[in-house]
């Protein structure tokens, strides 16, 4: 696992799928409410979470499998971007 953990007192409330192809993706939805976001990784990928955009050779490489927990803050900022083909995917959970 990676990043901060939730407090155990966090509740999800919503989720999304994003498909990460050869252009960078930001999480659609509105992270206000959010206090911790989970993130499972389908696919070859990188990210960042300092606003810049990942390249397929720049950023944290993620891989099928992996699991991050993000903060409030480092959700606003994410950005990810695919590996290599084919395009991967992201299972978002929500928490507050």
């Amino acid at each position: 696992m990676i990043g901060p953990q939730p407090d155990h007192v966090c509740v999800p409330y919503d989720d999304e799928e994003l498909v990460v192809g050869s252009v960078a993706v930001r999480l659609s939805k509105s992270c206000d409410p959010a206090q911790a976001v989970t993130i499972f990784v389908e696919g070859s990928l990188r990210y960042r979470v300092i606003g810049i955009d990942p390249t397929e050779t720049v950023g944290i490489p993620v891989y099928s499998g992996d699991r991050l927990v993000l903060s409030k803050a480092e959700a606003y900022r994410f950005r990810a971007i695919r590996r290599e083909a084919p395009d991967g995917r992201l299972y978002i959970t929500y928490y507050r």
